[in-house]
């Protein structure tokens, strides 16, 4: 059943955004009344189109500075919780080289640990609420996007009109360029009020996945300060290690230290860990 579940989640996720766009689409040609170019079989096409419209939307959103800016500077900016890891990881790395301390945090994902740390030390039911406020702040956030991309739909109708004069074989719209430039205002007045009204909660369900964050943090704060330690071990041991590979300084002395320094991971020895790579990477950078 959760299966079936995560199946039906994963349609609707993308379908919506799909389905958006051809209503965005779809209320432009309504405004320059030319609804009657749509038939039952662009109709049916639109319904079929819309998951994988949709996911390429969803996957443009994700890959493009929009996303960037609602996760990290925008609607309240990033969240203080990943701060908090952040200071964490660098009060772990503090003992480090600065150039080895730098590799180290710029190696460790703060949203993967403590994705990690919440799937580690939480029930299924905090997970899911979690994610669905991510997913709720995704969903306005594509919605938005999608909105903005609609700005350039007017002007690719003008560009297909205008193509096909030149290419025959595409099936002709003929559009008035007056009537689509009297359009703008009313099309575009509704694309700002879409953008104002989906933007409007973002911040507020922002600070409410914060504050329930936080109460994850709050409620198991050791788990995450022993995860965190074991992140920095691996990640300082993997990246001297790397190092020591690619400049070929290997040496009996540097493979033996190298090794005691996984036997120290091995037994979850994390500071121990930390302290021979360190001594490992000053021999590896030593002239």
């Amino acid at each position: 059943m959760a299966s079936v579940k995560t199946e039906v989640e994963q349609l609707l996720y993308y379908s919506i955004p799909g389905f958006f766009v051809e209503f965005l689409f779809l209320l432009f040609l309504f405004i320059i009344g030319k609804t009657k170019l749509i038939t039952s079989t662009e109709v049916a096409i639109l319904v079929v189109a819309a998951i994988p419209v949709g996911y390429i939307i969803y996957q443009a959103y994700a890959s493009l500075f929009f996303y960037e800016y609602v996760w990290r500077k925008g609607f309240s900016g990033e969240d203080s919780n990943l701060k908090f890891i952040g200071k964490m990881v660098d009060e772990k790395t503090s003992e480090l080289s600065e150039e080895l301390r730098k590799k180290v945090r710029d190696s460790i994902s703060r949203i993967h640990l403590f994705n990690l740390f919440t799937f580690r030390s939480q029930d299924a039911e905090t997970i899911e609420y979690g994610w669905r406020l991510v997913n709720l702040i995704n969903g306005r956030a594509v919605a938005v996007f999608i909105c903005l991309f609609a700005f350039f739909i007017p002007w690719l109708f003008i560009g297909y009109d205008y193509a096909t004069s030149y290419v025959p074989t595409l099936p002709k719209i003929s559009l008035v360029l007056e009537e689509v430039l009297r359009a703008l205002i009313p099309y575009y007045v509704l694309l700002v009020i879409f953008i104002l009204v989906l933007a409007s909660k973002i911040s507020h369900i922002k600070r409410i996945l914060s504050r329930h964050n936080q109460g994850i943090i709050i409620s198991k704060l050791d788990v995450l300060d022993e995860l965190v330690l074991g992140y920095v071990a691996f990640n300082t041991v993997q990246l001297v290690e790397t190092e020591l590979l690619s400049k070929k300084k290997e040496t009996p002395s540097s493979r033996k230290l190298l090794d005691e320094t996984h036997v120290e991971l091995k037994a979850k020895h994390w500071k121990e860990a930390i302290v021979k790579a360190k001594e490992l990477y000053q021999i590896i950078s030593a002239k």
